[in-house]
């Protein structure tokens, strides 16, 4: 079943906000606008959501996935970013780059995938506390 959730970009509903970040936590996808165009969004450990988008958008299962961050610091805990790649990669977000990096130990996705590509969007509700 699905729910269509209209959130203001500028100035959301909080109540709508948790709705959303329910879905998520229960293991459930939401379809989120970015600066890049649409994208499906679903915790980091909800597996089940994963395999679904693969099978929705009929794709391999070696597909790299970006993995939606709020702040350049969240960034920092799923993937490992030096001085010089982190320079690099905040002189060029919020916005619709892609960085390929090497996964960090603590990061859930890092036990199926070496790397991961943290995306840090300039899209107001992407950069919500869907968690």
């Amino acid at each position: 079943m699905s729910n269509r959730l209209r959130v203001h970009p500028v100035s959301p509903q909080q109540r709508l906000v948790d709705r959303a970040a329910d879905v998520v936590r229960q293991g459930g996808l939401l379809l989120c606008p970015t600066d890049a165009g649409y994208a499906f969004v679903w915790g980091v450990d909800a597996r089940d959501a994963e395999a679904r988008v693969v099978r929705l958008r009929a794709l391999d299962t070696t597909h790299p996935f970006t993995l939606l961050c709020r702040s350049m610091s969240e960034a920092g805990h799923l993937a490992r970013i030096d001085d010089q790649a982190f320079r690099l990669i905040r002189s060029h977000t919020p916005g619709p780059c892609t960085f390929i990096l090497p996964a960090h130990p603590v990061c859930p996705a890092a036990s199926s995938r070496p790397s991961v590509v943290p995306w840090v969007s300039a899209y107001p509700t992407t950069r919500l506390p869907w968690r």
